[in-house]
Formats: C-alpha cells, structure tokens, sequence
C-alpha cells in the first residue's frame, strides 16, 4: 500500500516541529541576550568603582592603610651617599597605591 503525500501544503506535523524550533531558537537567543546585557552591566559597575577608587586616589580622599605594607626603599647615589624613603601602602576600593609617609 502505497501513501500519497499532499504536495500542496505542510502536514500539521511539520508545523509543529518549525513552531517547535523556532522556539528553541528564540528561547537562546533570548538567554544569549539577556547574559551579555548582564555582563555588559558588571563591567559597567566596575568601571565606575574603578573610576572612583581612582579618583579618590587623586585627590587623597578615603584612602586606608593597608595592614603590614610599609618599607623602606633605598637609593644610593654618589659615593657613601644613601637616601632612604618610607613608603606605606594604601589602598581605595581594589587599587593599592604606594605612598611616602
């Protein structure tokens, strides 16, 4: 027994299964879309605490010490002649900074 296909239209399965990719297809796109606008959001957050802790760093405002980072760093220069500079360690947001005390 032979079946004879209708050549003139789609069978109510075909559409379905269109209906059903098309779907799936929106359905990532969508997800894709909704990750990137996320990450695109976090960088944008970050960049504006990196922009302030730099700022803050600029003007010396809200800097804090950060425990234990303080040295000495040393130059020599001409003969028997040696400076020594102190230098702390601060910090705003994420950025450390070195500065002389």
């Amino acid at each position: 027994m032979k079946y004879i296909r209708n050549s003139k239209g789609e069978t109510l399965v075909e559409v379905i299964v269109s209906l059903v990719l098309f779907a799936v297809l929106l359905a990532s796109v969508t997800v894709m879309v909704q990750t990137s606008l996320n990450i695109a959001e976090r960088a944008h957050e970050r960049n504006e605490e990196t922009s302030q802790s730099v700022a803050d760093i600029e003007t010396g405002q809200s800097l804090t010490d950060v425990d234990n980072l303080t040295f000495t760093f040393s130059i020599h220069g001409e003969i028997d002649k040696e400076y020594e500079i102190p230098v702390v360690v601060k910090q705003s947001g994420g950025l450390k900074v070195y500065a002389t005390e």
